[in-house]
C-alpha cells in the first residue's frame, strides 16, 4: 500500500532539488543588479521563457514562497496578464520588485 506522507516527502524533495538547480542556473541576483543599474525597480520572470516542466514547478505557491525566502528584502508575487482577444486574465510569470519609495517618480 502507498504511504501518502512518503509520497509528499519525495515530491517536496524533488522540488527542492529542482529549485536549487534552477536558482544556480538563473543567476537572478546578477540579473536584478543589472536591471537596477539600468534604472529599473523590478524584474519579471516570464513563464513562456521556460519549458513545460519548469513552468509546472514555477506555477506553484511553493515556488513563490521559496523565491521570497531567497530574496527576503524584495517583493515577489505572481504576475498576471490580460488576453487582448478574450479579455481574460492568465498567469504570465513572476514579478520581483525592489522599489523603496513610490514617490521617486513625481
Amino acid at each position: 500500500m502507498l504511504d501518502v506522507e512518503k509520497l509528499r516527502q519525495e515530491r517536496e524533495k524533488a522540488f527542492d532539488a529542482w529549485f536549487e538547480k534552477w536558482w544556480k542556473k538563473e543567476c537572478l541576483e546578477k540579473k536584478i543588479k543589472k536591471a537596477n543599474q539600468n534604472g529599473f525597480t523590478g524584474l519579471d520572470v516570464v513563464f513562456s521563457n521556460y519549458n513545460i516542466e519548469e513552468q509546472r514547478w514555477m506555477r506553484k505557491r511553493k515556488f513563490l514562497s521559496k523565491l521570497q525566502d531567497m530574496l527576503p528584502d524584495l517583493d515577489v508575487d505572481f504576475k498576471y496578464a490580460k488576453n487582448i482577444f478574450t479579455n481574460s486574465r492568465f498567469l504570465y510569470g513572476i514579478t520581483i520588485n525592489w522599489e523603496i519609495s513610490k514617490s521617486e517618480d513625481l
